[in-house]
């Protein structure tokens, strides 16, 4: 699966790392609610890109630094 780097749109496929992101909500019925997302960081494979290593977008799921 490829992702596309949001600094300049080129597409790579070159897996840098991945992490668990954790994204937490307000209660639901007394239960703390929190999502747990596999992120993964790509390098740019764009050599004139100023950003080098980027995090995968989830925009159905959720904003970035959110």
């Amino acid at each position: 699966m490829e992702s596309c780097c949001p600094c300049c749109g080129r597409p790579t496929r070159h897996v840098h790392s991945h992490y668990m992101r954790r994204l937490t909500d307000l209660p639901w019925q007394g239960r703390i609610v929190e999502i747990q997302l596999h992120a993964r960081r790509f390098r740019c494979a764009n050599p004139q890109c100023p950003r080098r290593i980027f995090t995968e977008r989830f925009p159905e799921t959720v904003q970035p630094k959110a």
